[in-house]
């Protein structure tokens, strides 16, 4: 499946908002991009699943997997930057 544009569209609006914020979630939300530019293509899922956890903290194992798949499958590496 080729990739598509969702998931790098919802982080460029994540990255965009960051420029408004406080210093301390500034530092957080580029904690947050170091961690997608160094893991998003990795073979490991912790990368995708710590980026999941921001959108659903509490989903079940379930819907974790389906959106840790939805993120592979929608945005390379390169996109989400």
């Amino acid at each position: 499946m080729a990739p598509t544009r969702p998931m790098a569209a919802l982080f460029r609006v994540c990255r965009s908002r960051n420029e408004r914020r406080p210093d301390k979630q500034r530092q957080f939300v580029e904690l947050n991009r170091a961690l997608v530019r160094e893991g998003w293509g990795s073979e490991h899922d912790a990368y995708r699943q710590w980026f999941t956890s921001q959108f659903i903290p509490e989903g079940t194992a379930e819907q974790s997997r389906w959106f840790n798949d939805l993120e592979r499958a929608s945005a390379t590496p390169d996109m989400m930057e």
